[in-house]
């Protein structure tokens, strides 16, 4: 399922995003639409397929959340993906269990309160936050990786990837501590330790580099020609 949704044809393309559009994301943390995503099907090995499908992920999450106050009062057309939109912070098992969609307030609800949702310029954010997850939970996780990342590590590789501002460390607080306490698992996948090799600083610099060259408003078709061949999920994961 994964090869066949991660292939560049167009058909394979409009199959992939019709999938990903039937996943109730609204109101989802991304990490938490991330497991549910990835325990559905198997990563492909191509570095390229991995990449098609983490942004047809990156659009239907980032549609799915409420748009800004404001993001969508101005009179000329905007693309649904380049227009401010509230994503939801990391939320216990208690407080999803509470979870209503679509509502939750930003940095200005609740005298006192912390923001339960913070602004996103738009989905190329979610694109490159998504691939520095799966980074980390690599990092966190794969035995072979002796110097664990840190939060402050983590907050340091994703400065200024929302349309070259940063997102609230606490924001981020929150994905490293959600993916610390519990690794994401792939759909499959043996829980066994696998080989020592991660995605190195080569493909993440690949990542960062998309995110440099990103219109203001159109999400860029550039694949990461950087990224080593023959990367798997195996390494990704493990």
């Amino acid at each position: 399922v994964g090869e066949f949704l991660g292939k560049r044809h167009d058909f394979n393309g409009q199959v992939r995003k019709a999938f990903l559009d039937t996943f109730p994301f609204a109101g989802l943390g991304l990490v938490e639409a991330l497991r549910i995503v990835l325990a559905t099907f198997r990563l492909p090995g191509e570095a390229q397929c991995i990449d098609r499908l983490m942004e047809s992920f990156a659009e239907a999450y980032f549609r799915s959340q409420p748009v800004a106050d404001g993001a969508a009062a101005e009179d000329k057309p905007q693309n649904p993906l380049a227009v401010t939109r509230w994503v939801p912070r990391e939320r216990s098992a208690e407080e999803a269990a509470d979870r209503v969609s679509g509502q939750g307030g930003g940095p200005e609800d609740g005298a006192g309160e912390e923001p339960t949702r913070v602004p996103m310029a738009s989905s190329d954010t979610i694109f490159i936050l998504a691939f520095s997850i799966i980074m980390l939970n690599t990092d966190l996780h794969n035995p072979g990786v002796k110097k664990k990342m840190c939060l402050e590590d983590f907050v340091r590789n994703n400065r200024g990837i929302d349309g070259g501002k940063d997102l609230p460390q606490y924001f981020l607080g929150d994905i490293f501590e959600a993916i610390r306490d519990d690794e994401i698992r792939l759909h499959g996948a043996s829980n066994q330790a696998g080989d020592d090799q991660v995605i190195d600083d080569f493909f993440w610099e690949g990542i960062l580099l998309r995110s440099e060259s990103i219109d203001a408003f159109s999400t860029t078709e550039r694949l990461l020609s950087e990224a080593p061949p023959g990367t798997t999920e195996r390494d990704m994961f493990q």
